[in-house]
This record gives C-alpha cells, sequence and structure tokens, in this order.
C-alpha cells in the first residue's frame, strides 16, 4: 500500500508540472500585445535545445521515495522489538533484581542509622562530662572569684584549657556579648586529667574600683564573668563547656553568687 501511494503521488506531481507548462504557453498566446519586428540580420536565433528527458529523474526520485519509506518500516520494527524485549522475562526479571537492590539498601541505611544512633548513646552514657559551678559566695569588692570544675561522666576528661574570658562592670541595659566557644583545635596538649567524680577549684583575681562597687551594689550596672573548658573524652573527641554567670545578691547587701543571667543566649551556658 505504501509502494502504491508513493507511485500516485509522483503520477499527480508530474501531472502538475505538465498542467503548468501548459497556462504558462497560453498566457504568453493570450496576451494580445504587437510584436516587435526586426530586421533577421541584427537578430541572433538560440540555438536549439533538445527536449529534455525528465525519465531518469523520475526515477530517482522514485527510489528515493521508496528508500525513505523503508527506514521508517526498519524503525517502527525496531520500535515493535524493544516494546517487545521490555516485557520478555529476562526484563522482568532484572527489574525484580533492582526493586530487590534498592530496597536491600534501604533497609541496609536503616540499620547503619539506628546502629551509630545506639553507638552515640553508648558514647555519651560512657564519656566525661565537665561542667563549672560558683558555690562560693562572693563579696562585692573581693579580690578573686572560686569556680569548681568537676566531671560528672563515667571516664576521665583531659583538660586541654580553661579561661575566664571576661569579669568586667557593665551598663544595665547592655547584653551580655559573649560568644560561645567551639571544640578544641586538634594538637593542643593535655593540662591534667579530671577523673569521674573528681572536682577542683581556680581561683580568678578581681580587680574593681570603688565607684565600680557602689553601681553594682546599686544595681544601675551589672558584674557579668563568661569563659569555657576545653576537654577530650577518652573515645579522643573534643568537647566544651561554656559558662556566662552574672553577680546576684543573696540574703546579705554586697554579697552574692554568680548565676546564670535571664538574657543568657543558647549556648553560653552549655557542656557539649
Amino acid at each position: 500500500m505504501k509502494l502504491s501511494f508513493l507511485i500516485l503521488f509522483f503520477l499527480v506531481l508530474s501531472g502538475a508540472n505538465e498542467s503548468g507548462d501548459i497556462k504558462l504557453t497560453a498566457s504568453r498566446e493570450n496576451t494580445g500585445a504587437p510584436e516587435y519586428q526586426a530586421s533577421p540580420d541584427k537578430i541572433k536565433q538560440p540555438a536549439p535545445k533538445e527536449p529534455k528527458d525528465s525519465t531518469p529523474f523520475q526515477i530517482e526520485f522514485l527510489g528515493t521515495l521508496l528508500s525513505i519509506g523503508d527506514q521508517i518500516k526498519a524503525a517502527s520494527e525496531q520500535y515493535d522489538a524493544n516494546q517487545k524485549d521490555w516485557y520478555s522475562p529476562s526484563m522482568l526479571v532484572q527489574g525484580l533484581l533492582v526493586i530487590v537492590g534498592l530496597g536491600y539498601t534501604f533497609f541496609a541505611a536503616c540499620q547503619w542509622r539506628a546502629i551509630r544512633s545506639q553507638a552515640n548513646i553508648m558514647v555519651a552514657s560512657e564519656r566525661a562530662w565537665v561542667g563549672v559551678h560558683f558555690k562560693q559566695l562572693y563579696t562585692l569588692g573581693g579580690d578573686f572569684v572560686d569556680m569548681e570544675i568537676f566531671n560528672s561522666g563515667k571516664s576521665p576528661g583531659h583538660i586541654k584549657d580553661v579561661r575566664l574570658v571576661g569579669l568586667e562592670v557593665a551598663d544595665k541595659d547592655k547584653p551580655v556579648s559573649y560568644k560561645p566557644k567551639s571544640v578544641p583545635p586538634p594538637g593542643m596538649g593535655i593540662v591534667w586529667t579530671i577523673f569521674p567524680g573528681e572536682s577542683t577549684t581556680q581561683r580568678w583575681d578581681v580587680r574593681l574600683e570603688p565607684e565600680e562597687v557602689t553601681q553594682v551594689a546599686a544595681k544601675t550596672k551589672r558584674l557579668p564573668l563568661f569563659g569555657f573548658v576545653w576537654y577530650d573524652d577518652v573515645f579522643g573527641n573534643g568537647h566544651v563547656t561554656n559558662f556566662c554567670r552574672e553577680f546576684m545578691e543573696v540574703d546579705q547587701p554586697l554579697k552574692g553568687r554568680f548565676m546564670i543571667p535571664p538574657d543568657a543566649e543558647p549556648g553560653q551556658n552549655e557542656a557539649t
């Protein structure tokens, strides 16, 4: 049927060419314009042309159309074959294997996440937890502040650095600008080791002017302090305990403790 359609298309095309030639000739003959007469010696007659045979072109054009039709047919057959291969038993088996592989990968990832979570819980329950206390009363104008460092964990903690970053009088409405520290940089040496249940006291010098003591006592100024403790646990993980405190009176004038201020930001009092 494809071949018949192509032959019919070719015949219509040939007929259209001949019809066009006839119409062109008729239009030239019916113009009615006077012919220009020239002397025979001044008119150069063109050499007669041989009639052009269109048969080879028609055959070549028909062959091209047939070739295109064969290519379309081959592509259609290849597409049908691919569709059949997709529904073949081997392709179905491969698809099932892919689904099983994806399911196994998902299950393994869930198992790994559960195992890792359990390992983190075990490490957290067995490692060192280093914290700080300010239990001793401080009298405004005193020369020192005592800070207690303790280990509430189940294994030793290796202290790398303990630092009091700031201890100075500040405006009452000025928020504490302490930026928490991150875990200790690798390669820092160990200062000392604190064992489970052990505590130690560090003493920090304080220098306050009489005017500052009066301002803090009158609550027109505030007295914050802040710092951090860097340490490693026995599993080789680094940790930091940030502390941010503010002097608050307890029972007696000029006497109080350093407590967590109400406006402390997240991370300023944190043990990781």
